[in-house]
């Protein structure tokens, strides 16, 4: 599954905080200090954990890009402690709130936060690629920690949180001993800038094992490494259901993770289709790493709409469609929106399912509602008179946690629908 251009998640919350007008802040701050309004102030009581630029009334005189600083009310009511970012390092976000009181934000409690994380995960036999750490949901805000077998890699939400790395490190290593780690960071455009080898020596690619499959990653080129980490058990409760004979269609397949776990275990044929020529070069390597014979299944570099006309057009029909397209793209047919093009992506993989086959349609893009993910897929399964149930509403795993203080937690939208 292809995730090219990720979807942000902006909900109500930060619309809000927009339209909201405050009077001009004349009272004392300290010099560590920024002091919030009312609105910030209940969303802070609710443990919504961001301050956005519009909420802060001022800034004390001593705070510089990435300091540890005191939030407090326009009453001089503390709330907390957080990370400062200025407004031109981020188009939103001033602050992240690490601790609801005046502690320091410390190797110790990075360590604290580090060891309650880790006892939430129940990770899986024969997995070695999993999340450590899920930012806010672990209460470390703006930090991410995919683990890669002995190596980790970090992903940090902004600049201003580049300070916290030696101690991060440190903390790290207490509860998950790591030979190598990578970083990387995100910029104010919604680029990454690579921070480098870390820690001692990291290879281009390597394998990783994920429920006895093996996949070549490379957590030096992005976040994600080549390998989706939170649809591992969605992939798992396929094998279960079971892949012999079935023959699969899987749409902006990325690196075809499902492709070849689908072959792993039984599947008769796949084709696995993305507009990346590298992409799918990088999918059959991963067909060969696990001995799978790629002559007997087909790669198809093509605009998945494209595709879908074509195996439409020739009367193709398959067992099971997967498709998880990005939320935006461009191509040479035109532009892709998930919002806006949801309905007939959905329409166009009904006209090559059996009958009784399974439809695995799935989102990350966070503007898009529930409802309105529901209403596409219902819309277009009236559009084409095939009835739909819903087999599975999929959520990822205890290394994936969604804190329901923070609505941004609950991003992916994904079924599991079997097609009259």
């Amino acid at each position: 599954m292809s995730r090219n251009n990720r979807g942000k998640q902006r909900d109500s919350r930060q619309n809000q905080s927009k339209s909201v007008k405050t009077k001009p802040f004349s009272g004392r701050v300290g010099s560590n200090q920024i002091v919030v309004n009312g609105y910030s102030e209940q969303w802070l009581r609710q443990h919504f954990d961001w301050v956005y630029s519009g909420e802060v009334l001022a800034v004390g005189n001593r705070v510089a890009f990435g300091d540890a600083v005191e939030i407090v009310t326009a009453q001089g009511q503390s709330l907390g402690m957080g990370l400062y970012a200025d407004r031109g390092e981020e188009r939103f976000v001033s602050v992240r709130r690490f601790r609801n009181d005046q502690g320091p934000i410390d190797q110790a409690l990075l360590t604290q936060r580090l060891q309650e994380a880790i006892r939430r995960r129940m990770i899986p036999d024969q997995t070695t690629a999993w999340r450590l750490v899920h930012s806010e949901n672990d209460d470390l805000p703006g930090v991410v920690v995919d683990c890669w077998g002995e190596t980790i890699s970090i992903v940090l939400s902004c600049q201003s949180l580049q300070g916290l790395l030696p101690m991060l490190l440190a903390a790290i290593q207490t509860v998950y001993p790591f030979e190598n780690a990578v970083g990387h960071v995100r910029l104010p455009h919604g680029s990454q800038e690579y921070l480098g080898v870390l820690k001692g020596e990291v290879p281009e690619q390597f394998v990783v094992n994920e429920l006895g499959v093996q996949y070549w990653v490379s957590p030096h080129l992005s976040k994600d490494a080549g390998l989706f980490l939170d649809m591992r058990p969605l992939r798992g409760w396929l094998s279960e259901r079971g892949w012999p004979g079935q023959s699969v269609l899987n749409l902006f397949c990325y690196t075809g993770a499902f492709s070849v776990s689908a072959a792993y275990h039984g599947a008769s044929h796949v084709t696995s289709v993305d507009l990346s020529k590298h992409y799918l070069q990088r999918a059959m390597r991963n067909f060969e790493l696990n001995e799978l014979p790629v002559e007997t299944h087909r790669f198809v570099e093509s605009d998945s709409f494209q595709a879908l006309d074509r195996l439409r057009r020739k009367q193709a029909q398959f067992d099971v469609v997967i498709a998880d397209p990005p939320s935006f793209s461009h191509s040479a047919q035109g532009a892709w929106s998930v919002e806006n093009d949801l309905k007939r992506l959905v329409i166009a993989c009904l006209r090559v399912l059996k009958p009784g086959g399974t439809l695995i349609i799935a989102t990350n893009h966070g503007k898009m509602a529930p409802r309105d993910f529901s209403k596409a897929i219902l819309d277009a399964s009236r559009k084409e008179k095939r009835r739909l149930r819903l087999m599975l509403n999929y959520v990822p795993g205890t290394d994936f946690p969604a804190a329901l203080h923070f609505p941004e937690a609950r991003y992916l939208k994904c079924w599991v629908l079997e097609a009259s």
